[in-house]
């Protein structure tokens, strides 16, 4: 672990991606075939999956070890991240996003008593802060990056030759719908 400043980069993962979907979520869908409902489920199943296994992990973290179950959940959350990219329809997008979410609440449960544990008692208020204001970074910034990524994408898809790489971009939430011609 390269200590907590650094560490924040991970928290910011787990709550960026809670939000970048978002903005894309149109195209995805468009994308992958998918309906509504299925729409509905990739976002909330990664925020459910958070939620449910928070008090868990914390406590299996306790048991076993903040740093290794907070390592390991960086990695569950970039092969889920992974799988989420290579997703074919939608079905699979909701369980990749599970599988993210899940990443997503060992990061979560276990950044927290990782700062508690790393900080001075007489540091640990800015210590905790910067770890609040890297979660709320995340939030804010998965809908401008969207946005701004879906943006610089599009203009890759509009080039001549650029296709062959269009679908795996889709299903990254990429692209905006085709513009009007």
């Amino acid at each position: 672990m390269g200590g907590p400043v650094r560490d924040e980069y991970r928290h910011i993962h787990g709550t960026l991606d809670s939000s970048i979907v978002v903005i894309g979520l149109p195209t995805i869908l468009k994308n992958l075939q998918a309906n509504l409902v299925e729409g509905v489920w990739i976002i909330t199943g990664y925020k459910l999956m958070i939620t449910i296994l928070l008090i868990m992990f914390g406590r299996l973290a306790d048991l076993y070890g903040r740093v290794k179950l907070y390592n390991m959940g960086f990695i569950i959350f970039t092969i889920g991240s992974l799988l989420c990219a290579l997703s074919q329809n939608g079905e699979q997008l909701i369980i990749f996003r599970f599988l993210q979410g899940a990443g997503a609440a060992l990061l979560i449960s276990n950044s927290t008593a990782i700062i508690t544990d790393a900080f001075p008692k007489e540091e640990l208020g800015m210590g905790l802060g910067t770890n609040m204001m890297a979660a709320n970074l995340g939030v804010i910034s998965g809908y401008t990056l969207s946005g701004v990524l879906m943006n610089f994408f599009q203009l890759a898809v509009d080039i001549p030759g650029k296709h062959p790489h269009r679908h795996f971009r889709h299903n990254l939430g990429l692209f905006t719908p085709e513009r009007n011609r």
